[in-house]
């Protein structure tokens, strides 16, 4: 075999163009995964998410049955595929995203081996692209306001994704010439920390680098916490490309990231979690290049047991998502905010343990071009993004005696299909041009959502400012938003009795033409009776002394429950509903029984009822509800 050229540029190149394109796959799997889970239960959907994250398992296979570069060809070039593919055929299918999302590990994996066989850098060079990458999926998806451009049916999406797919496919020849002989097998000790890519991409997707989460977390916008994470990403690559961290440097890095994690899951609201997350993002980049670039000394590691070792990371890494996931509805028999604590620590473990066995050498790789690429492909995607996610101008309202209101349990604005429809949301809100809207099951961050900022979402393209409520944990719960100034706004946590969710009622006061008016939004529990019960009394002391109320929400109440149901007339309030003769229509997408309607309207009997209506949208398993009433003076 003919000796290896020496291309260092390439592998990070194609490094970050794979981890790109690859962390906004997983974020649509497990969108769609939802969607299975919704449908066809858990099992199937975990079933098959384990099958994807095994993937780096049979990268050696493919290595060995097609060659090292033909391999490296075929994943880099199933993953564009597949990505084009998603970004132009929606719906997005299931086969298709478990297809490209295993292309990734595939690449990632093939492509970290060929680094580490790279005599010149080691692993630093994978570790590098891996950087940059994460750096330009983060300015991606906050330019399009964390609602992923592969959603997307504009050109202007589409010329944001085929950018990088060139930047991947353009790196192929240069990358595959870089792969040299085969060579023996390291002991497994020696390639065990690559496992610590399963922690890097937990807290990639949960914390450090969620722009979601952060701002969700910080109370700060989500513009702030993605300039923020961004300058913490490009910190991280400066030091990834400088002389490899001592033990000292490292074991400040670990504790600065740990720290940060500590602070963003435990933290108090404000800046100080906004510089954790800019630190944590920081400290991750010599610990990713120490733990991908150390341990070999000047041997060349062979495919099997480096393969063996990401695979254990990316499953470890589902096991850790899913638990984190599953807590806010069975929840785990520890804090769960120790799970990305834990994984802070095992990357500077890894990152410790590979130093013992000899530090990678300093990466032989034109930092500058690298960024420079990298700074303009995601500048290009920043510039886009903000003009295809611009605010549309609200219609002028008649401002009358009248307030319009909306309410909708917008299912994270994840369909029955498993897709991620926030544009429906919107568009769907905005036809009643309504002055109140109350939401529930409003998502920030969750992966099952593709981690997006609904709130920030909704805000900027229905030009309403917001209240948040956090619910089941801070990136799920009630969402208000108002064209109308609010007087003043408190969100009341609810009694959590039997569980399994934390539940939480968003509590504001406006003025209608002089009139106070008090309207909460809720999503009670539908577990025992009890449980529910004390929630209304927690919701019902909210609005008790307030002349002029509404409450809403998805009350998870059907006709039937007639004493959950009087403890709301009891306190004056009546259902719009059925003030409006429509009690036997149902609310649900999908009504289980005839006149299934777990979503309530209900308002004081001062408050006219002018208008009654129940949408037709699909973007939920709810159907929204809009009332119109007339406030007397």
């Amino acid at each position: 075999m003919k000796p290896a050229r020496t291309m260092p540029w390439a592998i990070p190149i194609a490094t970050a163009a794979t981890v790109a394109l690859g962390l906004q796959a997983m974020r649509v799997l497990f969108t769609v995964l939802f969607g299975v889970r919704e449908t066809r239960g858990i099992v199937p959907a975990a079933g098959i998410a384990a099958v994807v994250f095994l993937a780096p398992f049979g990268a050696p296979v493919l290595r060995r049955a097609l060659g090292a570069g033909s391999a490296i060809g075929l994943s880099i070039g199933a993953l564009a595929l597949g990505v084009i593919w998603m970004q132009l055929a929606h719906p997005i299918q299931l086969w298709l995203v478990a297809a490209t999302t295993a292309g990734a590990l595939w690449s990632w994996t093939l492509l970290l081996h060929a680094s580490r066989a790279h005599s010149a850098s080691g692993g630093s060079a994978f570790a590098v692209g891996a950087l940059i990458g994460v750096g330009m999926d983060t300015a991606v998806h906050a330019a399009f306001l964390t609602w992923d451009p592969i959603w997307h049916a504009e050109p202007a999406a589409i010329a944001t994704t085929g950018a990088v797919v060139a930047v991947a496919l353009a790196s192929l020849p240069a990358t595959i010439g870089t792969i040299g002989s085969e060579a023996r097998e390291l002991p497994f000790r020696a390639v065990a920390p690559l496992s610590c890519l399963g922690a890097f991409m937990l807290l990639q997707l949960l914390v450090v680098q969620n722009v979601a989460f952060v701002a969700a977390r910080s109370g700060i916008s989500s513009v702030d916490a993605s300039i923020a994470i961004i300058a913490g990403e490009v910190t991280a690559i400066v030091l990834a490309t400088r002389p490899p961290a001592g033990p000292g440097g490292l074991l400040l890095a670990g504790a600065i990231l740990t720290a940060a994690v500590l602070t963003l899951t435990w933290g108090d609201p404000g800046w100080l979690m906004v510089t954790s997350g800019m630190l944590g993002a920081a400290a991750v980049g010599p610990l990713l290049v120490a733990a991908a670039g150390g341990g070999q000394g000047a041997s060349r590691p062979g495919a099997w047991r480096t393969a063996v070792a990401i695979g254990l990371g990316t499953t470890g890494f589902l096991v850790a998502a899913l638990a984190v996931q599953l807590d806010v509805v069975a929840p785990l028999p520890f804090p769960v905010e120790a799970i990305p604590v834990a994984a802070a620590v095992l990357l500077a473990g890894a990152a410790a343990h590979s130093a013992r066995g000899g530090s990678s050498a300093v990466l032989g790789v034109n930092a500058s071009r690298a960024l420079a690429i990298a700074t303009v492909v995601t500048g290009a995607a920043v510039s886009i993004g903000l003009a295809v996610t611009a605010s549309t101008p609200r219609p002028e309202v008649t401002r009358t005696r009248s307030i319009r209101v909306v309410s909708w349990n917008v299912h994270a604005a994840v369909d029955g299909s498993g897709q991620l429809v926030p544009d429906d949301v919107a568009n769907t809100i905005a036809s009643w041009a309504p002055d109140v809207v109350l939401l529930q099951e409003a998502a920030r961050g969750w992966p099952i959502a593709g981690t997006i900022d609904l709130a920030a979402w909704l805000t900027e393209r229905l030009d309403m400012p917001i209240v948040w409520g956090p619910a089941a944990d801070d990136g799920f719960g009630n969402l208000l938003l108002s064209s109308v100034p609010i007087d003043s706004a408190e969100v009341h946590r609810l009694v959590y009795g039997s569980g399994p969710q934390h539940r939480s009622a968003i509590v504001v006061d406006v003025t209608v033409r002089g009139s106070a008016v008090r309207i909460v939004g809720t999503h009670l529990e539908s577990g025992t009776m009890e449980t529910r019960r004390a929630q209304i009394r927690t919701v019902l002391s909210a609005v008790s002394g307030s002349d002029s109320a509404i409450v809403a929400g998805d009350m998870n109440l059907q006709p039937s429950d007639a004493l959950d149901v009087a403890m709301f007339r009891r306190a004056g309030l009546i259902s719009a509903q059925d003030v409006a003769g429509q009690g036997d229509r149902s609310t649900a997408t999908d009504p289980g029984v005839a006149g299934d309607r777990p979503d309530w309207f209900f308002v004081t009997a001062d408050l006219a009822v002018r208008e009654f209506s129940i949408g037709s949208s699909r973007a939920s398993d709810h159907l929204p509800l809009f009332v119109t009433v007339f406030v007397p003076t």
